[in-house]
């Protein structure tokens, strides 16, 4: 096995959050020793064009910036693609735990606010969490209309392991207006016959982009 992280890092990142992500880096680093390639990339405008979070000049430069990633490091010795917001809260035992859920599908964990309380904890990324039925994964308990452990889903968002072979097939990061850019690549997926999975028990957080003057958190 051999995984391809990509990063995409906006050039205005809050300098702690860039450093958090250069910490994740260096985590990720030691814990895999060698099975892992890992690339923080800045390419694009970033935010600074962006004008609505879900309209299309957003989600273009983000499908522009992950596809591009993808067409430039993914080598044929990858055999999965760690896709991940360079803000996330994470260990590098989140990726084992994803892999483990399973090796064949997209596989992402929770999501969750930074710093808020065990119960009650606002999901972080409402947009790009889709369930089965095409409702949206709600902002508090329950977040779901299951209570299974794993949740088969449409679209996941803001962290995710795949198998590289879909890449290799032809799933793309395509800009849609009001839908994420991780849709097109999830949609590939489940029409290659593959999952698209949250594993509830695997656990991350974003943090409060407000609180560093960036963004809005949904």
């Amino acid at each position: 096995m051999r995984i391809l992280a990509l990063v995409p890092v906006k050039k205005n990142m809050h300098r702690e959050l860039r450093l958090r992500c250069f910490g994740n880096i260096l985590a990720m680093q030691s814990y895999f020793r060698g099975q892992m390639d890992i690339y923080l990339d800045d390419r694009g405008p970033g935010d600074s064009m962006v004008t609505d979070f879900e309209g299309l000049d957003r989600v273009k430069n983000l499908a522009d910036v992950r596809q591009g990633m993808v067409n430039d490091y993914l080598r044929p010795e990858h055999t999965h693609v760690l896709m991940v917001d360079a803000d996330a809260v994470y260990t590098p035992k989140t990726i084992t735990d994803l892999l483990r859920t399973s090796r064949e599908d997209i596989v992402a964990p929770a999501v969750y606010v930074e710093g808020e309380e065990v119960s009650g904890r606002k999901w972080y990324d409402t947009w790009a969490f889709i369930q089965e039925d095409d409702s949206h994964v709600r902002s508090f308990p329950p977040y779901f209309k299951t209570t299974d452990k794993v949740v088969p889903m449409i679209c996941v968002g803001t962290m995710y392991v795949m198998p590289a072979d879909l890449f290799r097939m032809g799933a793309k990061y395509i800009a849609m207006d009001k839908i994420t850019e991780h849709f097109s690549v999830c949609a590939f997926a489940r029409n290659a016959g593959r999952k698209v999975l949250c594993n509830q028990e695997i656990v991350i957080q974003h943090p409060l982009l407000i609180n560093y003057g960036e963004g809005r958190i949904e």
